[in-house]
């Protein structure tokens, strides 16, 4: 995995704020960065907009007390700058009606959990993040999860996908539209290349 940092200036908006707290997370994992150096090194990836507003708030702080903010206190600030509040309220609308499309189990997966990190209100405490991504799932596939009775993320979203991908082969659930189009061009591949055959056979058959 790359680990050069990626730069934020603050002209990005939510989505791109949220892509920079998970690029700079997983550096501090593949660094190993001391929990004390994870706003150090994040400050250092600011440019533009975004590095004169953290200056402001080192000078407002004062250079001690800036360095010891924690990174979770850090991301509430940024956070709360760069993400104004009707956009929050925007993603938390978006976040709260979240609903599983056909049998796209991956796409909703993927959305449920950036908006999760964009709204922490929305997200927290665990049980509550579990229950919005319970909710949003197709009606087959919610059933059977919720039956399962399980209380971790992971498992839970691991099952979702099983239970789709078994809910698309007993014809409860369409097809997936990536499947589909996958399918769509091998066969027209498949197609293309029969042609192509048949007409070399042609050929030949009238040279002789």
């Amino acid at each position: 995995m790359d680990s050069k940092p990626q730069t934020f200036s603050g002209a990005e908006g939510p989505v791109g704020l949220l892509r920079w707290f998970e690029k700079a997370e997983s550096v501090f994992v593949m660094c190993n960065c001391p929990e004390g150096d994870r706003v150090k090194f994040a400050s250092g990836t600011l440019e533009d907009g975004a590095l004169t507003w953290w200056n402001a708030q080192v000078h407002m702080l004062g250079v001690e007390m800036a360095n010891t903010t924690t990174w979770d206190d850090f991301k509430e600030l940024i956070r709360e700058e760069y993400c104004p509040q009707d956009e929050i309220q925007k993603l938390e609308n978006e976040y709260y009606n979240l609903k599983m499309e056909g049998s796209e189990i991956e796409a909703y997966s993927k959305r449920s959990h950036e908006l999760a990190n964009m709204c922490p209100n929305l997200s927290r405490p665990p049980p509550r993040r579990i229950e919005l991504y319970i909710k949003g799932l197709a009606p087959s596939v919610k059933g059977l999860v919720t039956t399962a009775n399980l209380n971790d993320l992971p498992r839970i979203i691991r099952l979702a996908h099983k239970i789709t991908d078994h809910e698309v082969e007993r014809g409860s659930l369409p097809p997936r539209i990536t499947a589909t189009t996958t399918t769509t061009a091998a066969t027209v591949t498949t197609t293309t290349d029969n042609k192509r055959k048949w007409n070399d056979t042609d050929k030949t058959a009238n040279s002789n």
